[in-house]
Order: structure tokens, then sequence, then C-alpha cells
């Protein structure tokens, strides 16, 4: 279906399928002198679009909301600065030869170029193929130098800066990474010309020729896909660095498993930091037999937690919470767990992870953070956390202080207005008090008009149904209140009035009864899933910023009818797009899968 449901996914698809499209239409109508059935290709497209519809639709949605990641990436303001940034940084190590030689490191793989250039030599022989033959090779020798020129965009100065105007295109932004995004186009028209060419020296040659041609080739490629055989490409070297050798495959320690299934079982929704930090959104684990895995964190994919391990999760507060971890501020670091909902300190105190890699990826960490795995723990011992449970001698989790959580979702006791401050997220860093009330909720000035500290607050129950909907028991609400739900600001995060009136058992409760949490799910889909369609969100003109991040809603009495007890529904209504998008795609997947069941049957 699609590399994956990221952003990621979406310039490859882009990339691939216009073009390849666009040269197979042209070469039906220019070259065959076909007559394009227009209504079964216009029904094979709607059915291509149809299966990939569950990763597209959510994809093309959120490109236009103001508030998403790729909506920034593609069409913000800001997007042509970066990707612009971006693409010249990138160009520096790519090399227009190594796509022609695959790779570049073998000289062997010349012989490909050299057959591709004797093919269109031949090709201009008129006794050589048929015309049909010779007007398909000049079409792929045509998208074949476009989409060079866009895998390598260094094709002259001229070239180079021509890519660039590019990215004011709306869109183009998203093949900033260039390399990678038009690959798999170059291969196509690469695999094609290289077969055209190839055949017309086949053709040329007599059968001596030809059989060493074939045997030269052969053995070419038979040699080159030793290191595959032998299984190279999977042992291959993350670093050198330190003056060891770490390679890839790695046999996961059973104690870092244990550790998994322990944060996973655990019943609260609080998220975790991970150290060490890294620069990027990369973890570093070693094997229990050498080698290291580098790649996504493994506590937020196979755990259903949500972890800060990377400045980069980190947002608006990275930079000042790296600037007290530089000057040992610990008062001000350990701001970042009640403001970031953090329960947990995942520690890996494996050495091997951190000094064998002295550069990637933590090279920009190494200058606000401990220079090794002796000041990692240091810095731990001084921040307030009490140590939960150790898995072997590598692995920790810690608890984060009672007085210093705030869950998830929580009613401010007390209001505090942001006043000129040029940092939102440095100013909440440092002026955030564990001393005082810690049911603070910040607010910026003009969101202020109407909106007060209460009087009282209600009681509140609240529990995951999954990452994208949470429900929330409400207790004696007898007067306007603020509730506070600690995730990233989304404007299609909605609170519904909800029909369930359960409460179900706590498992931990926090601040004298006042905020109880449930254990948390992770229901994809029942009988509820939908309970909130055709129902009006509460509240939602006063769903504002809080935190200088979060969500905040004022609640007043109206919105629920002047009751003082019942159920809200906070629910991603973006999630719905997924799953009408994911019945489509169902859909298509039946159609293609009948159809293709009635032509066996026919053919029978």
């Amino acid at each position: 279906f699609a590399h994956n449901f990221s952003y990621s996914s979406a310039p490859k698809f882009f990339a691939f399928f216009p073009v390849a499209i666009l040269y197979l239409s042209l070469y039906a109508i220019f070259v065959r002198k076909i007559r394009l059935p227009l209504r079964p290709l216009l029904f094979i497209l709607v059915l291509f679009v149809t299966i990939h519809a569950f990763h597209l639709i959510p994809q093309i949605s959120n490109l236009f909301e103001p508030t998403s990641h790729i909506y920034y990436k593609v069409i913000s303001s800001d997007a042509k600065k970066d990707a612009v940034n971006f693409f010249v940084s990138i160009s520096q190590v790519a090399k227009a030869s190594t796509h022609l030689i695959g790779g570049g490191s073998n000289l062997l793989f010349l012989i490909f170029p050299a057959i591709i250039f004797l093919g269109g030599i031949i090709n201009t022989f008129p006794k050589i193929g048929t015309r049909e033959i010779r007007l398909n090779f000049l079409f792929v020798l045509i998208f074949f130098l476009i989409s060079f020129f866009l895998v390598t965009a260094k094709i002259t100065d001229v070239g180079f800066s021509f890519y660039q105007s590019l990215f004011t295109l709306p869109g183009f932004t998203m093949f900033r990474s260039y390399v990678g995004q038009w690959m798999h186009l170059y291969i196509f028209f690469y695999s094609l010309l290289l077969g055209i060419s190839l055949f017309y020296l086949l053709v040329l040659l007599r059968d001596r020729k030809r059989i060493t041609l074939f045997s030269l080739l052969l053995a070419i490629l038979l040699f080159n896909a030793l290191p595959f055989l032998r299984g190279d490409s999977i042992r291959a070297v993350l670093t050198r660095s330190a003056g060891v050798e770490v390679r890839i495959p790695i046999h996961m320690d059973s104690k870092y498993e244990k550790a998994l299934a322990s944060i996973r079982n655990d019943p609260i929704d609080g998220k975790y930091l991970t150290f060490p930090l890294v620069d990027h959104f990369y973890q570093i684990l070693a094997g229990s037999e050498g080698g290291a895995y580098l790649g996504p964190s493994t506590i937020s994919y196979l755990t259903g937690k949500k972890d800060f391990g990377s400045s980069q999760i980190l947002a608006s507060f990275t930079e000042a919470l790296l600037k007290s971890a530089k000057e040992e501020d610990i008062t001000t670091f350990s701001n970042i767990f009640p403001l970031l909902n953090i329960r947990y300190l995942f520690y890996n105190s494996d050495p091997y992870i951190y000094e064998n890699f002295l550069d990637f990826p933590y090279q920009q960490m190494r200058e606000y953070m401990p220079k090794n795995q002796a000041g990692y723990q240091a810095f731990i011992d001084k921040l307030p956390i009490a140590k939960k449970v150790d898995f072997g001698e590598k692995y920790h989790i810690y608890a984060i202080n009672d007085n210093l959580y705030l869950p998830h979702i929580y009613v401010a006791k007390n209001i505090r207005l942001v006043e000129d401050a040029n940092d939102v997220s440095a100013y909440l860093l440092k002026n955030f008090s564990q001393t005082g009330e810690l049911r603070t909720t910040f607010l910026e000035d003009e969101v202020m008009e109407d909106i007060s500290t209460p009087a009282s607050i209600p009681k509140i129950f609240f529990a995951k149904i999954n990452p994208t909907k949470y429900l929330i028991h409400v207790s004696g609400a007898d007067a306007p209140y603020l509730l506070t739900f600690l995730e990233a600001f989304n404007s299609d995060w909605k609170l519904f009035l909800s029909e369930r009136n359960e409460h179900g058992e706590a498992v931990a409760s926090y601040f004298d009864g006042a905020v109880e949490e449930g254990k948390h799910k992770d229901i994809f889909l029942d009988a509820t899933t939908f309970e909130t369609l055709g129902k009006f969100p509460i509240a939602d003109t006063r769903h504002v910023l809080a935190n200088g991040y979060a969500n905040a809603w004022y609640v007043l009495p109206s919105d629920v009818g002047g009751k003082a007890n019942y159920t809200l529904a906070l629910e991603m209504t973006s999630q719905r797009l997924f799953y009408i998008s994911f019945a489509i795609s169902l859909v298509g997947l039946f159609v293609t899968v009948m159809l293709l069941i009635r032509e066996l049957i026919k053919h029978d």
C-alpha cells in the first residue's frame, strides 16, 4: 500500500506515479498509436486512488491544516526557506556520478552507462530496430534525463539554481530531500533505457560476441551480488568512532524486552523522558551480543506510550531546556516534567551506546548534556525523581516525584497570564512554580478577556480509549472551569457531551482525589467509536492554546445544559477521516480482488 503512514511516504508516491503514468500515456499515444480507452483507464485510476485512500486522504487533509506538521513543511511561510536550506546542505554530499555507476563504489558498473551510450548511437541506425522501438528509445531517454536531473539537481550551476526556483511552486517543498524522493522514478527509467540499449547491442552483435557480452554482464551482476548474498547489507557498519566498529545486526537484550513489557503494561497514561537525549528522531540500542539499533524510539512504537528522547520532539522547549541543563539549573530543567506530562524517566546507562557514537546522533546534545554516562548518572541523581525499577545493569526507570507530576488531563485551579514574553516556552520553563499550585495553566494575554480563575473546580475522572479519544467524567461542576489537556494543540481536538455515565475503576489519584485516572486502553474500533457523529462540539469557541503548546477549553454550565455531573468525550475528529479513508480502501481492495477473480474464471 505505501512505505508507511507518515509524511515521508507522500513525496515518493507523488514523485513516481504522475511522471510514470505520463510517460506510459505518451508512449501509448505517440509510439504505439493506441487510442486510449478513457473510461476503463479512468475506472482503473479511481480504483488505484481508492486503494491508496487510507493514507492519501488524511495526508492531503493535513496539508491544509495550519497546525499540522505537513502544513509547516509544505505550505507555511517558513517551508520554502527550510526546504532551500535543507536542499543546499545535502547537495554538498550528493554526486551525479554515483547514480550513473551504481553507487560510485564499483567502476565495473561503468559498463551500464557505456551500454546506454552505445544504444543511443545504434538508435540512429535506420536498419536497427523498428520505428516504434527507436521512437520509444527517444521517449525513454528524455524522461531518463529529466529524472536524472531531479535525482541529482546538480546538472550545471544553471540547473542547480533552476531546481531551487522550483521550491516556489506550491507543494514542491516535499521534494527537498531530492535524492531519496526521486530515486524510484530514476531507477524506473534507467532500467527501461538500459534494457532497450542492451536489446540494440544484442541485435547488432553476432552470436559469439553476444555470448561474451551476456557472460560479462552476468559476471558483473553475480560479483556485485556477493555482498548481498553474504548478508553484508544487514551487517552494515553504523559507526567506527572511538576505535570501535559497531554494526547493525543485534540480538535484543532480554532485559530490555522486559523493560518494554513493563512500560507497555503500566496503566498510567504518563509520558517518558529518555536519556541519553539524541539530536534527531533516533534511538541507539545495543544488542546483547554486539551491534546496535539506530532508529525510531522503541518505546513509542512498541509500547504505545509517548516518550521524549530527541531535541526535535521537545519542540519549542528545546533551547531553554538545554540551556538549563548546561548551566545545571535543575529547578528550571525539572519544570519540563509537569509542563509535558512526563511521569517517568527511562535511562539507558550502557556506555556502549553513548561513548562509541562520538558524533551522530549525540553531537549537538553533548554541547549541553553530560559528556559520558557517568556524567549522566550524576545529573540524574540531582533530579526530583525516585528509582522505580532496574532491568539488569543497563536499563532503569525512575518515577517523577508525585508533587511534580501533572496528569494528562486536569482542571486548572490557577490561571496565569503570560505577558510580554518574547519566548513563551522559555518563560514557562523558568516561571513554573513547583512550590505553588501545580494545577496551573498559562494562557497568553489575548485569550484572557472572558476567562478567569475559578472560585471552585469540579472533580474529574479520565481514561484513554485510544490515542485519539479520551473519556472524562465530570462531577460537581457548578461554575465555569478550564479543562487542560497536555497534548500538542490542534483545532481538531474537540469536546463532546457523551451519553455514557459509567465511571471506571481508578488506577491513580491526584490532588486528594480531585483528579482520578482510569486504566488506559487502546481500542481501534468498537460499537462506541462513532458515538460523537452528528453531535456538535462544546466550548469550541473557547478552545485555547495553553502552556505554550497544549489544549484548554473554558467550559460553561450552559455548554452542558446546566448539569453538574456528566461525561465528556475528548476526540481528535480528524481520526474520523482515517476511518472513512480506510473503509474506502477496503472497498477498493475488495473490488480489485473480485475483478481479478472474475478474469481468472473467465480465462479458465
